[in-house]
């Protein structure tokens, strides 16, 4: 992959690309990629943050999650 095309999602923090199955994201003062997915009952999340060498992966047994 040579680069992310530009999206913007408003439930999102300020995303800066997505490429094939990835996202960009960018927001107090952290880039992260990652991917997330929701299927009746589930969603799955997970985030690499470069910067400080944190990946974060988040499973629940909900539909919806608010990870605020």
């Amino acid at each position: 992959m040579t680069g992310f095309l530009p999206v913007e999602d408003v439930h999102l923090p300020r995303t800066v690309g997505y490429g094939p199955g990835l996202r960009q994201l960018a927001g107090n003062g952290h880039t992260s990629f990652g991917h997330a997915g929701t299927v009746p009952g589930y969603t799955a999340l997970a985030e690499h943050f470069p910067g400080t060498g944190v990946t974060v992966a988040v499973l629940a047994n909900l539909s919806v999650v608010d990870i605020r």
